[in-house]
């Protein structure tokens, strides 16, 4: 899809997680709105134990950063495929990470924002289900 070769995907990692800067956040609501729209995907990429512990966002694709970062990246590619010229919305319980993977999904050429925790979009009355229910969207 977007690298010849998982070194070249390493090259853009290490190049994305030394520029990494603060990513843009948005509003939980506003995500759903865009995601409704069909403007948007959401990837929650917190570990698989902390998507055991609580509800996930509905819509979210559960991709785990480690696997992005440990260059395990076979389970991102159908969720990075469906979102050309979408917007990708990732949820994040710590922001470093959250940084890290924003920085790294810009570097391959895509729009990435953070809408903060599952706890935020909890909290907000949006939809939810059990991570079992899709693991990976």
């Amino acid at each position: 899809m977007y690298f010849s070769s998982p070194r070249q995907f390493v090259q853009v990692a290490a190049v994305a997680a030394v520029a990494a800067v603060a990513a843009e956040r948005i509003s939980p609501q506003k995500a759903a709105d865009l995601i409704a729209a069909h403007k948007a995907i959401l990837i929650d990429v917190r570990a698989p134990s902390a998507w055991a512990k609580t509800k996930v966002a509905a819509p979210a694709a559960l991709l785990s950063f480690h696997d992005f970062e440990a260059v395990l990246i076979g389970g991102w590619k159908p969720a990075l495929g469906a979102a050309e010229g979408k917007l990708v919305i990732i949820q994040c319980d710590d922001v470093t990470p959250c940084d890290k993977i924003i920085g790294m999904i810009k570097a391959i050429g895509l729009e990435c924002v953070c809408a903060g925790k599952p706890q935020d979009w909890i909290k907000a009355g949006l939809p939810t289900r059990d991570s079992q229910a899709m693991h990976s969207g």
